[in-house]
């Protein structure tokens, strides 16, 4: 049960990153924003099934 007590906390931690990282940000700019939309990336890539 722990394991996955930590996983949740992950995940609601990146999301909580991810919101900041979105905070007045439009559509359009986040498309057009590399480096952001790379960091989102970042704190979803832990929680996508690896490709095997």
């Amino acid at each position: 049960m722990r394991r996955e007590e930590l996983y949740l906390t992950d995940m609601v931690e990146a999301a909580d990153a991810i919101s900041q990282f979105l905070l007045g940000v439009e559509q359009d700019a986040f498309s057009q924003n590399d480096l952001l939309r790379s960091a989102v990336l970042q704190k979803l890539t832990p929680f996508t099934p690896t490709l095997q």
